[in-house]
């Protein structure tokens, strides 16, 4: 009775807290970490929208003189107390003054719920910060004139006064005053130094030194030392890329109190909402119990070190060799082949490794076009070669071919460069690589001659010969599309992940109520039992109070209501056809054996006695499955899928349909082309539907022979399974297009559906046979769970396994047959790549702009192609 009461009130509470509607209007605040900030050192604002079940973005108008920068997505939070509830929304920004003054953010307008509010207007004092004689940064060379591209070698040397409290007998670490560097700190030159401290994990380290301060006393200070190497680029005066060193320095510690919630000054400035987001609207749920000790005073300083001047000189122009590529430091050059027997014709793989104390990255190849040792011996390219930095060397490679059989050795390849010490351009020589070249066979040239372009006729006959021969099988039928509210509905793939979460919370509520239902009522029965028993002063008083304890404890029923205990037989039975097998077994030993011990000796009683106790104390450990749980799972169940995802498609749908009936008749009179762009036409992000893509993807393989035409296909199919990975014939016709292997075809080809349906399926059963070993033993429970496990892993890796070969989130399809890869969006931006027969290939899309796709290719390399030339499979 108490199970079900507690299933029913559970299911009462639940439904009450789903059903009962919002009614507080929406409320907008606006709120800044502090009023008071300093000249370069940012402040947090914060908007606030609670109790609006949907509003729009708000916008903060542009202010001359601060920097405001969004912070990202907001954050949610919700809270339900006694007798109210509450849900927020909080925007937070960035504001950063750019210069001293006061600055006023106009009022922000926010529509929520269909109501436009503003907010209250903010203003914002600013001042710059002085840091005296706290914080000293310079920077130091030991030149003062260079070659443009020639290393300069500077140190950075930051002065930090340490914080010293005589009174309270505190002075600050090093690595503790490096931590109230701010985040607003920039680099400039020395960020790749910084960067590399970072990934390894490590800090500068301080060193204590003395200097005076401001008023000419001794003062100790830590010194940090960053090094870094700079290649001027330009001729003129040297600068260091904006170094902007930030502190925050402590001016007073004292004793913090025990609280909650709350925020130190120090917290505020040194903003500590921007590593721990909270509310500046006075009720942060973080903080907690303080330390001992906390800064109660800071101070923000910021100092920008100046470079001595030094002037980088342009390299002189006057006797600059024609091989001469940019060089200058100094080099070593080194060359290998990868065959030294070859025929004239044959490719010889050339490595070229170069070595010096130069800016190796921008190091280019040796142009070996212009060695005449080279080019009247060896076809070689006229295009600049890539090359891949290793430390302090750049790896080249190249083909070149030997023209005929009298070529007897690789001669040596030259590497000039200017060397800033004497002034002078220098050149580096490799050694001469001998080789074998033997006449080209005629059989070879033969094959040459045959691989000429044939004639149009020839062309025909093989193209109609390749598609009948190598045209893959696809299922190309017209997919009847309706398109409504409930087209997409909610998909199979929609309740995968409650399938998967329900039976390990039945599971859960079944541990939990095992231990928790009764509890009170069976301690208090059981206490009462074992003090009877150990008062008892004959056998059968113990009999009888075993008999009313389990007829009790079991709820075991009696065919006559005037007795007051069932029999001890109906006792043993009940036991049984509720599972405790093994427990009847031991209460009817007892039983056997008091009913034996009636007139025995004392030593006997004793003993019996205590094995009634062990039985009573034994009772809690055995559990039946209760009623209840039933009802509570199934209230469980329906609160997962009612949380589940549920997808809607738009209500303008007039047009669609009209579209879609047009591109079926086109399709089916064979015009695909028109098709095609008919379907094309609807936006896919309002209307999900797989089939329309299917028939997209269709209508693309049959509009022609072109790679192009193939590679939107493609495009159509991965679209239409990144709206629904279990459709199967998406799937099946992308596969055949790939042309995997045919192991590989068959498993994922397998219907999806059905699959997930067998995986979920052992899953469940899985624990449905864990829960019932909670309440009964036996049953062979050890092979029916593993039999289970093992269905539902290999369900599961079969499902992955078809999930991974067509799901590409964020992906895009390369449809032309050349593209080339540039470092912007426009053609006048430099060509990064040049990708043949990319036509088909799935290469990772990063960004969009009007008219531009940047993408990510199969080697890493990034790069701008233009939007007609790549079709996205998912934003």
């Amino acid at each position: 009775m108490m199970n079900r009461l507690f299933a029913i009130c559970s299911m009462v509470v639940a439904v009450t807290l789903l059903c009962v509607p919002a009614s507080i209007a929406a409320d907008i605040q606006v709120a800044v970490s502090s009023d008071e900030a300093y000249v370069g050192f940012p402040i947090t604002l914060q908007v606030r929208i609670d109790n609006a079940s949907k509003h729009d973005p708000p916008v903060i108008d542009p202010v001359d003189g601060l920097e405001i920068q969004s912070m990202g997505a907001p954050s949610f939070s919700s809270f339900i107390g006694p007798g109210s509830s509450r849900t927020s929304s909080t925007y937070q920004w960035l504001v950063t003054p750019l210069r001293e003054g006061t600055f006023t953010i106009p009022p922000i307008r926010v529509k929520a719920d269909g109501i436009s509010s503003i907010t209250k207007v903010v203003r914002i004092t600013a001042t710059k910060s002085d840091a005296g004689d706290l914080l000293i940064a310079e920077v130091e060379s030991r030149q003062d004139k260079v070659y443009v591209g020639e290393p300069i070698e500077l140190s950075l040397k930051i002065y930090v006064k340490a914080y010293v409290n005589k009174e309270e007998n505190i002075k600050l670490s090093d690595s503790t005053m490096w931590s109230f560097l701010s985040e607003q700190t920039q680099w400039g030159v020395f960020a790749e130094a910084i960067e590399q401290m970072t990934q390894n994990r490590m800090q500068p380290r301080g060193i204590e030194v003395i200097r005076e301060d401001a008023d000419g006393e001794d003062a100790t200070y830590y010194r940090y030392q960053i090094d870094a190497t700079l290649f001027p680029s330009r001729p003129g005066s040297v600068d260091l890329d904006g170094v902007k060193i930030c502190f925050t320095y402590p001016m007073e510690i004292g004793q913090s109190k025990s609280r909650r919630g709350g925020r130190s000054s120090f917290e505020s400035m040194l903003g500590d909402d921007l590593l721990f987001p909270g509310s500046l609207f006075g009720d942060s749920f973080f903080g907690g119990p303080r330390t001992t000790r906390q800064i109660t005073k800071s101070m923000p300083l910021m100092v920008e070190p100046e470079l001595d001047s030094i002037v980088a000189k342009q390299i002189p122009s006057k006797g600059q060799p024609k091989e001469f590529a940019g060089a200058v430091g100094r080099y070593v050059i080194e060359t290998n082949a990868s065959n030294t027997k070859v025929q004239a014709g044959d490719p010889v793989e050339l490595t070229i490794r170069v070595r010096g104390t130069g800016q190796m990255e921008t190091v280019a190849a040796p142009p070996l076009s212009l060695i005449d040792d080279l080019t009247d011996k060896f076809k070689v390219t006229d295009q600049p070669l890539a090359g891949q930095v290793d430390r302090n060397q750049k790896i080249f490679t190249t083909t070149i071919r030997p023209i005929d059989e009298t070529v007897t050795e690789i001669p040596a390849i030259p590497f000039t460069y200017f060397d800033p010490d004497s002034g002078e351009y220098e050149t580096s020589y490799s050694d001469p690589i001998a080789i074998t070249v033997t006449p080209a066979e005629v059989l070879k040239l033969d094959r040459i001659a045959r691989t000429a372009p044939a004639t149009a006729e020839a062309k025909d006959s093989e193209s109609k010969t390749r598609v009948q021969i190598d045209q893959p099988a696809l299922n190309l039928a017209w997919r009847d599309t309706t398109l409504s509210k409930d087209s997409t509905g909610v998909s199979l793939i929609n309740v995968i992940v409650p399938a998967i979460a329900f039976p390990p919370v039945v599971f859960l509520i079944g541990l939990l109520m095992r231990g928790f239902v009764g509890i009170n009522r069976r301690s208090a029965s059981e206490a009462k039992t074992l003090e009877k028993i150990k008062s008892a002063d004959r056998s059968s008083e113990m009999s009888d109070a075993m008999n009313h304890y389990l007829a009790r404890r079991w709820k075991v029923p009696t065919l006559d209501t005037a007795d007051a205990d069932p029999s001890t037989d109906r006792i043993l039975g009940h036991l049984r056809s509720i599972g405790l097998h093994r427990y009847a077994v031991r209460v009817e030993q007892w039983m056997d054996q008091a009913n034996r011990s009636r007139l025995t000796s004392e030593s006997e009683l004793e003993s019996l006695r205590q094995s009634a106790m062990e039985l009573v104390r034994d009772a809690k450990s055995q559990r039946k499955i209760p009623s209840s749980i039933s009802a509570t799972a199934l209230f469980c169940f329906v609160a997962i899928v009612a949380g589940s995802p549920n997808v809607h498609a738009s209500d303008s749908l007039t047009d669609s349909r009209a579209i879609v009936e047009q591109a079926e008749s086109a399709y089916r009179d064979g015009d695909f082309v028109g098709s095609a762009n008919l379907l094309k036409s609807i936006d896919s992000d309002q209307f999900k539907s797989s089939d329309v893509l299917v028939n997209l993807g269709n209508a693309w393989w049959q509009s022609g022979d072109t790679t192009m035409s193939k590679a939107r296909s493609k495009a159509s199919y991965l679209r239409a399974l990144n709206v629904d990975p279990t459709d199967d014939i998406a799937r099946a016709n992308l596969l055949a297009i790939d042309g995997s292997n045919w192991l590989f075809q068959k498993v994922t080809s397998l219907p999806m559906r059905s699959v997930l349906i067998v995986a979920i399926a052992a899953w469940s059963a899985l624990w449905l046979t864990l829960a019932i070993r909670l309440w009964t033993s036996a049953f062979p429970w050890r092979s029916i769970a593993a039999c289970c496990l093992l269905v539902a892993l290999f369900a599961g890796c079969v499902a992955a396994l078809q999930f991974s070969a067509v799901w590409f989130p964020h992906h895009a399809v390369i449809v032309a047959d050349e593209v080339q890869l540039r470092s912007g969006d426009g053609e006048s931006f430099d060509i990064v790549q040049t990708i043949a027969s990319a036509s088909g290939q799935v290469v990772r899309w990063n960004a969009t702009r009007p008219g531009w796709v940047e993408v990510t290719a199969k080697d890493g390399i990034q790069g701008w192609l233009p939007a007609n030339k790549v079709e996205i499979i998912s934003r």
